[in-house]
């Protein structure tokens, strides 16, 4: 999104989130930090806000912050813990404080802020593991998870890299093998995956179903990394405990509507909208922007 704006003259200031370090074709966003987890979250919105006293020319029109805290605490405590409600009223605390100080700049009326997170959670449990290479010979796949120094950890899902008859041979193997996963190759994912592409992605993918995750036979599920991990996200995007928060307010939204659920590829579109700028092909649907704006965003 900030590369779309920064393309057609607005400027972008991204604060941590996903991709923005990373220069599209030589461009970056106006403003961007290399991450740091540990920075404290009071700072982020000090600083987001304070790219609003800039002088006009020098404030973005597009801005963008990232808070890790519900996402971080939530793999270790699961979801629906109170250690998960604390963690979104500390979120909800700071949203607020960046509220209040476009309010006292005289900036709100003429925002549209959204609210997004990326995807739900699920509870999981070192109980509740499949381990893979006890239902299939893995030889000759490359799964990007079991590369660390640690080797193959607890995962929602696998993607694997390798010559054609391996990964069938691999993906034959898996077909009815245990009722908890699915395997793909790269010709067969879901569409509303949006994750089928000729040279992207891998060409073979395992997926568990929501509770359950992926590991070896060498994994050792005593390790206190694992047993402190409650909850994970990865499951397929359809699973009721995947669903992710959308909030809108301001002028590109019929204020007082709640549209049902829609996918997570337009909100691209609904900000460009928002924006008043040309969009890049993606996989959103306009009649899906224009249905979540009220007609505002109107279809093309």
């Amino acid at each position: 999104m900030w590369i779309t704006a920064e393309r057609q003259g607005l400027r972008s200031h991204i604060m941590f989130w996903l991709g923005s370090e990373s220069p599209v074709d030589g461009d970056l966003a106006s403003v961007w930090h290399p991450y740091e987890h540990n920075k404290p979250y009071d700072d982020r919105v000090d600083e987001v806000l304070a790219w609003f006293d800039a002088p006009a020319d020098e404030q973005p029109r597009f801005a963008a912050v990232y808070f890790d805290h519900v996402d971080t605490i939530t793999h270790r405590s699961g979801p629906f813990t109170p250690e998960e409600g604390e963690a979104v009223a500390e979120v909800d605390r700071l949203v607020g404080e960046i509220v209040d100080g476009l309010e006292a700049r005289g900036l709100l009326d003429r925002t549209n802020i959204i609210i997004v997170s990326d995807h739900g959670m699920s509870a999981v449990s070192t109980e509740r593991v499949i381990r893979i290479d006890e239902l299939a010979d893995l030889d000759g796949i490359l799964f990007e998870e079991g590369m660390g120094s640690y080797g193959m950890g607890l995962e929602p899902f696998l993607m694997g890299y390798g010559s054609e008859e391996d990964v069938n041979r691999v993906y034959q193997a898996l077909q009815g093998a245990d009722p908890r996963i699915m395997a793909y190759r790269r010709q067969d994912y879901p569409d509303h995956w949006h994750f089928d592409h000729p040279d992207r992605g891998p060409d073979l993918f395992i997926l568990a179903q929501p509770d359950w995750l992926i590991t070896s036979s060498s994994t050792d599920l005593s390790n206190p990394y694992h047993t402190s991990l409650h909850g994970m996200h990865g499951y397929d995007n359809r699973a009721e405990s995947m669903g992710a928060t959308f909030i809108g307010a301001g002028p590109v939204f019929p204020q007082g509507t709640r549209p049902t659920a829609f996918e997570n590829v337009n909100v691209y579109g609904i900000i460009a909208c928002a924006l008043d700028i040309e969009p890049a092909q993606t996989d959103g649907d306009p009649a899906e922007i224009a249905r979540i704006t009220g007609g505002n965003c109107p279809a093309e």
